[in-house]
């Protein structure tokens, strides 16, 4: 367990075993990992506890294209500024696959994954439980509800 935060700022490839035992746990109220580069990819981590005003697990602009992020777990992510949201994941511009999130939250709107009308594409499987405002794609607004499960 790494008590976070972190920052990826040049391409590169981060890949664990498993996202129960390699873990970013950020309990001061800071986001777990922030990405300022393009072509980044991120699996078999697990993310807990962050905190932001944008993405409490990960958080990126979508100016920066070709993130993956693959088999990872969001838990107890939060988004806190009042006009933004993703609590899990914000901006990514790329692909989420194979990732669970369970228990993260946004002020506004995403619970689980905020992302630019060109962001990311979410593929399934993905596995909501108990994200609030779960998945919102501007500017359509789909998958926000309480609660998800894509079997």
């Amino acid at each position: 367990i790494y008590y976070g935060p972190a920052t990826v700022n040049k391409p590169m490839t981060i890949t664990a075993a498993d996202p129960e035992k390699t873990i970013i746990d950020v309990v001061n109220g800071q986001g777990c990992l922030t990405i300022s580069n393009s072509n980044v990819t991120i699996s078999n981590i697990g993310f807990r506890n962050g905190a932001a005003s944008s993405g409490g697990g990960i958080c990126s602009s979508a100016s920066y294209t070709g993130i993956v992020i693959s088999n990872c777990e969001f838990r107890a992510c939060k988004s806190t500024f009042s006009a933004s949201g993703g609590g899990a994941l914000y901006g990514i511009r790329g692909l989420v696959v194979d990732c669970g999130f369970e228990g993260n939250s946004a002020a506004n709107c995403g619970g689980a994954v905020w992302r630019t009308p060109e962001g990311a594409d979410v593929t399934l499987p993905v596995e909501c439980r108990g994200d609030t405002a779960a998945v919102v794609l501007p500017p359509m607004g789909a998958w926000t509800c309480g609660y998800l499960a894509f079997p």
